[in-house]
């Protein structure tokens, strides 16, 4: 979940849990800070060398740990993972690290279309015909010289700007903790305006859908990720021990204390209604997980609402959905309930604007969100 904070008008600050995130948001900004001569000199430097490629690659993987090799080697090519690390030895021997990291980023970007993952599909689930082979060298090329001219856009009309940029300050870190906002040197009653997109309930696997490139580029293991995936808010992965446990916070009258009675009925009544049927594990755990989601979204409004000033707004981008529950299909209405759960946290929703939302050509598009809704919130006096 991005949280990203507007101190006193001038400073953003932004922080978020999953990894590749935080170092794509963190990318984008360092290489607007630094010199723009500096920058198109390391760039077309490496695209200089990609110009004049090894005709043939290096088997070695040297580039990759010694505890993700087989990871790698299952999902890529052999001779996409010698392009992988010879392209990373080029990348990472640049001394600037706002264009390293920048560039690392670009290489994330064409990670699932060079593997044997089905890009149409976000989840785990293989090529029906497996890759032999895959321009990584050019679609990399590509991908880079069309994000370069971005920076040209940006560097002729930044000279225009009426007042010196000042850089935020973006951080690994978890918005429901009170130390995040510690770590992150916020106060109360100190940030003028937050806008978020948090996660939907039981949304995305985010980690899962980024894996490779967690893979590739951090270094992260399948047992790195697991952990991290349980942690996220929305997150659809939940342990039998910890389902059980919180089944039985559902239905514990002092644990449900701070969360609105029509949330609490909407989901005992799923809950019960999937008692009742032979329902697979995704069902059966929607309960314990959609109360988890809500838990986790009080954390964050009591943060929210800790941090802003009074009178001072929280834009919050949220989607319905639904779940069938025994035989009829049950609409959770995220929008309406996160403005009861937000309220008691002293956050009055005063709008709720409607978006589109922009879909891509995925296996399960059947199953997106198709509209989404801002809620803005005010921090009570």
């Amino acid at each position: 979940m991005i949280l990203e904070a507007f101190l006193n008008g001038y400073m953003g600050i932004g922080c978020d849990m999953h990894p590749l995130a935080a170092k794509i948001t963190k990318a984008k900004i360092d290489i607007l800070t630094i010199n723009q001569h500096e920058c198109k000199k390391g760039i077309s430097k490496l695209i200089e060398r990609l110009e004049h490629v090894p005709t043939t690659f290096s088997q070695s993987a040297e580039c990759f740990t010694e505890e993700t090799i087989d990871e790698i080697f299952r999902w890529f090519p052999k001779p996409v993972v010698y392009k992988l690390n010879w392209l990373l030895s080029q990348v990472r021997a640049i001394k600037t690290p706002a264009i390293r990291e920048f560039l690392e980023v670009m290489l994330s970007s064409i990670i699932r279309d060079v593997s044997q993952q089905d890009p149409r599909d976000l989840r785990i689930r293989r090529r029906a015909i497996p890759l032999e082979d895959a321009p990584v060298i050019e679609q990399f090329t590509q991908r880079t010289l069309e994000q370069f001219k971005l920076l040209e856009a940006f560097w002729r009309v930044s000279k225009y700007q009426p007042m010196p940029s000042i850089n935020p300050r973006i951080a690994l870190g978890d918005c429901r903790k009170p130390e995040t906002l510690r770590d992150l040197g916020l106060e109360e009653k100190t940030i003028d305006l937050i806008i978020t997109s948090p996660p939907y309930a039981t949304a995305l696997p985010y980690i899962d859908t980024d894996r490779l490139s967690l893979l590739v580029i951090l270094g992260m293991t399948s047992k790195e990720r697991g952990p991290l995936e349980e942690q996220l808010t929305g997150s659809r992965e939940i342990s039998k021990r910890e389902k059980q446990t919180v089944e039985k916070l559902l239905n514990d009258a002092k644990e449900t204390i701070g969360l609105s009675s029509s949330l609490l009925e909407l989901v005992r009544n799923i809950y019960n209604r999937n008692q009742q049927t032979a329902s697979g594990f995704r069902k059966q755990n929607l309960p314990a997980l959609l109360f988890r989601y809500f838990q986790d979204m009080k954390l964050a409004f009591d943060n929210m609402a800790y941090v802003l000033k009074p009178g001072a707004s929280s834009f919050v981008v949220v989607g319905d959905s639904k779940t069938t529950a025994g035989e009829d299909i049950i609409p959770i209405p995220t929008g309406a309930l996160l403005t009861e759960v937000a309220s008691l946290c002293g956050l009055q929703c005063v709008e709720q604007i409607p978006i589109s939302v922009t879909t891509e050509n995925m296996a399960h598009i059947r199953n997106a969100i198709v509209e989404n809704v801002v809620l803005h919130f005010v921090r009570e006096s």
